[in-house]
């Protein structure tokens, strides 16, 4: 580089002390006249490319002279806008080409999760073919609430009626939900009766009882588990730690329960991503600080919310990627722990100031699914978490590991992506001997599971006493 800038300097001394006159390298002769030539040909063209020489064809060849109109300013005007040319171009090709590419993998552009998320919730609404576009979560059974946007319908009549040969009618308890927007047959007193134990779960289809009939779910099966006990499922389906927070404190409180059992999936902590469907959490010096409350239905965001105009999908690619460096999930799982470890502290002051026992049941996984490394980790920073805080914990690997469960859910008549209904009554069992352990209630019987598919029951044989068996029907028989 240094070499060809001192030639080139050398040839413009030599023009600009001979003005007016013009040189051909044809006449340069000699031994190694050839490579000389080559070399200053190359080095002449790139001078007159650059309007520092000038160049007249003739017959004979190329006369070359100094070119006293040059003009160094312009030349770097020039150069400059050849560069701002060729930078236009080239974000106009990385433009195209990332909407090329959000366009064929149908993916949302944003410069955050919350702006993806939200544009998200607007494509969904403009569903006009969708029936359930305006429920929360766009399941028909759930409803708009005003703390935290979405819960269930209170008294949904979800079950499935079937005709048998004697005229009679089966009814599975399926999806029905109380007056009081539980998954719970009966509705109860907001009084507290201290002959019986009342325990609120909170959480997401884990806790709602997912894949399986609503006396199969874990919380209905602690009522079985559990004598004079009242089960309260508060849990809602694709949820996560933000709402099931919102919950406890403007639902589950009024219901003084005894036992409050915070149910997390790993999978609800990095749920804490922000969307314009519902409150927004961020930790401002060491406080929960909750925005967006009470946040906009949908249909105020169909009417109201609009995508910008005129944006850069590059810019807002490049801002996202350097926002998410490392993963998405992996920088919403470490903000979710953050704002998971304020609400804990919240909800043991106050179960402590109620004199209520507070668990956190934790669930790995569901059928059929390997725990990715993160979740691992995640995992293990829960744990010691929980063991920080001194809140009791119970892992779903470990209860069904002791149960003798294996997490497989298909088979050749059905698929459980959750739990079979043995699953969930392990799962149960898990909860009620930690319950025991920890002086909440007093020893009860354990029991080996067994889901027997033609009849749809879950049958319960005590550990101790063989002989003893009882059962778990999901329906009723009328007429």
């Amino acid at each position: 580089m240094q070499k060809t800038k001192k030639i080139d300097e050398e040839i413009l001394n030599f023009l600009r002390e001979n003005p007016g006159e013009e040189f051909s390298l044809e006449k340069i002769t000699g031994p190694g006249a050839e490579k000389t030539v080559k070399l200053l040909k190359k080095r002449m063209d790139r001078l007159v490319a650059r309007r520092r020489v000038k160049q007249r064809h003739t017959e004979e060849g190329s006369l070359y002279s100094y070119n006293k109109e040059y003009n160094k300013k312009k030349e770097q005007k020039d150069n400059l806008t050849i560069l701002l040319v060729s930078i236009v171009a080239m974000l106009l090709i990385g433009e195209i080409a990332i909407r090329v590419y959000y366009k064929i993998g149908d993916r949302i552009v944003g410069m955050d999760e919350e702006e993806v998320c939200t544009r998200d919730q607007y494509k969904l609404l403009r569903q006009e073919d969708n029936p359930n576009r305006f429920h929360p979560i766009h399941l028909r059974n759930y409803e708009y609430w005003n703390y935290s946007g979405v819960r269930p319908i209170a008294n949904w009549p979800g079950d499935r009626v079937y005709e048998l040969e004697d005229g009679r009618k089966l009814v599975l308890y399926d999806y029905r939900t109380n007056s009081q927007h539980m998954r719970n047959l009966e509705d109860f007193d907001r009084e507290d009766d201290p002959n019986i134990v009342r325990i609120a779960s909170l959480g997401d289809s884990f806790t709602w009882g997912a894949d399986v009939p609503l006396k199969f779910s874990h919380v209905s099966m602690l009522e079985s588990l559990i004598p004079n006990s009242e089960s309260l499922n508060f849990g809602i389906e694709g949820t996560g730690i933000d709402n099931m927070y919102l919950r406890w404190k403007y639902d589950v409180l009024d219901y003084k329960p005894d036992v409050v059992l915070y149910t997390i999936y790993i999978q609800d902590i990095y749920r804490i991503r922000p969307c314009i469907n519902k409150p927004r959490f961020r930790i401002v010096d060491n406080k929960l600080e909750i925005t967006n409350l009470p946040p906009p239905a949908p249909e105020e965001i169909y009417r109201t919310y609009r995508p910008p105009r005129f944006e850069s999908f590059l810019i807002k690619h490049l801002v996202y990627n350097t926002r998410y460096f490392g993963g998405v999930n992996s920088k919403m799982y470490d903000e979710g722990l953050k704002v998971l470890s304020l609400i804990l502290d919240e909800i043991k002051a106050r179960s402590e100031q109620d004199n209520t026992y507070l668990m956190v049941p934790i669930i790995r996984r569901g059928n059929d699914v390997e725990s990715s490394e993160k979740e691992l980790q995640v995992l293990e920073e829960l744990k010691t978490m929980l063991d920080e805080k001194g809140i009791p914990y119970v892992d779903s690997d470990l209860i069904f590991e002791k149960e003798g469960y294996e997490l497989t859910g298909n088979d050749e008549f059905n698929t459980f992506d959750h739990f079979r209904p043995e699953g969930y009554a392990a799962f149960a069992q898990g909860i009620k001997n930690k319950l025991e352990e920890d002086g909440v209630i007093e020893k009860q019987k354990d029991f080996y599971f067994q889901w027997d598919r033609e009849r749809d029951i879950l049958l319960m044989q005590n550990k101790e006493n063989p002989a003893d068996i009882q059962t778990v029907i999901p329906y009723d028989i009328i007429g």
